[in-house]
């Protein structure tokens, strides 16, 4: 299978929930997280909601001309960083649910195989 091939066969994310996640990570700054995060966590979320597409973010090129057009009294830098947030998210969600069955199933069975985390108390060899 060539890569136009797997390219139609692949699924894309739902803007709904590329938009979910978007809000989850600017939840997650405003509790705790640097002012600079969430304003970029609260621009990405609206330049995403302005252009009502996950595609134009798969391309970290693509994202930063979006970002830059939507956006253009904000710096370069904070378009380099809201277009790297978009594109971070927009991929990695692409990734996840491209991942081939089998492989959901080895992470699934390995997860639930996998003993929690405890801290053991352990005695120093030095103790006299």
């Amino acid at each position: 299978m060539d890569s136009n091939e797997r390219k139609k066969c692949m699924e894309e994310v739902s803007f709904e929930d590329f938009t979910k996640e978007l809000k989850k990570e600017y939840e997650y700054q405003k509790n705790g997280g640097t002012s600079y995060r969430l304003s970029s966590s609260s621009l990405a979320l609206v330049t995403a909601i302005e252009t009502n597409s996950v595609k134009a973010f798969l391309d970290k090129d693509v994202a930063k001309q979006t970002v830059s057009y939507l956006l253009p009294t904000i710096s370069n830098e904070k378009v380099e960083d809201v277009a790297k947030l978009l594109n971070m998210i927009a991929k990695d969600m692409h990734r996840k649910k491209n991942l081939p069955k089998e492989v959901q199933e080895y992470v699934q069975r390995k997860r639930e195989k996998q003993k929690p985390l405890s801290l053991k108390n352990h005695k120093s060899n030095n103790s006299r």
